[in-house]
């Protein structure tokens, strides 16, 4: 694959990064410290409602670290793929989209102790224009914004169960004449839960109580919310 291409492939591509738990009481303290702001930072955890079977533009897989029987099934892929190409004239242009989420979901085994699970999702867009491509999922928002560290990027919104944005969405599609795209829209789309909000080890009892009291004035505003708030349980104040 091209330099160009796979530069093309992953400036739409879109990758959300969570770290898998089997309880949500379960906590990692390396994860507090080298992601949590050495424990003054914020943990959400989510819920995944719908399955992803009638997912559209939407995939998600635990991240796979090393080298194992996938990555070799890889390899056999675009050997087999480069043969096809060479003795056919090259009739596909490119190499599928899904081959860019096969590499984004493999790292190297350094990092095994993430635990990685990672939502992708590929959104086209006009380079100059900056348009949705019309094959994109429209159901999401695509935002363009420019730094100057950066330059150009993009970033996706994911309407948040329970979020202005997935209320307006459902609503929308809730009408008489929408009904029969009701359960679709409702599949589509991953349904992410916000579950839980885990304050750091380092938060003080004071800083415990504000911190609450704020998160709660917020969710507030989102009665469909359902969430709780708690103290890490590495935190003395807990």
């Amino acid at each position: 694959m091209s330099d160009l291409i796979l530069q093309s492939y992953k400036k739409q591509f879109y990758c959300a990064s969570f770290s898998s738990i089997d309880s949500i009481d379960e906590e990692d303290f390396s994860m507090w410290r080298l992601y949590g702001l050495e424990g003054k930072g914020v943990a959400l955890i989510f819920e995944v409602e719908n399955k992803d079977d009638d997912w559209h533009h939407f995939t998600i897989g635990k991240v796979q670290y090393g080298l194992g029987e996938s990555s070799e099934r890889y390899k056999e892929f675009i050997k087999f793929f480069d043969e096809f190409q060479k003795n056919n004239n090259f009739p596909i242009r490119n190499r599928p989209i899904t081959s860019t989420a096969f590499l984004a979901l493999h790292k190297n085994i350094g990092w095994q102790y993430e635990n990685e699970v990672r939502l992708l999702s590929h959104y086209g867009y006009n380079d100059y224009t900056l348009k949705p491509d019309t094959r994109s999922n429209l159901l999401t928002k695509i935002y363009h914004s420019y730094n100057n560290s950066f330059g150009h990027y993009t970033y996706l919104e994911l309407p948040l169960v329970g979020s202005t944005e997935y209320e307006r969405l459902n609503t929308f599609f809730a009408k008489d004449d929408m009904k029969d795209l009701h359960s679709k829209f409702r599949s589509m789309l991953p349904r992410l839960k916000l579950a839980q909000v885990i304050l750091g080890y380092q938060y003080s009892g004071r800083e415990w109580v504000d911190l609450k009291r704020v998160i709660n004035y917020e969710a507030d505003k989102h009665p469909s919310l359902n969430f709780s708030t708690v103290l890490s349980k590495f935190s003395d104040h807990g």
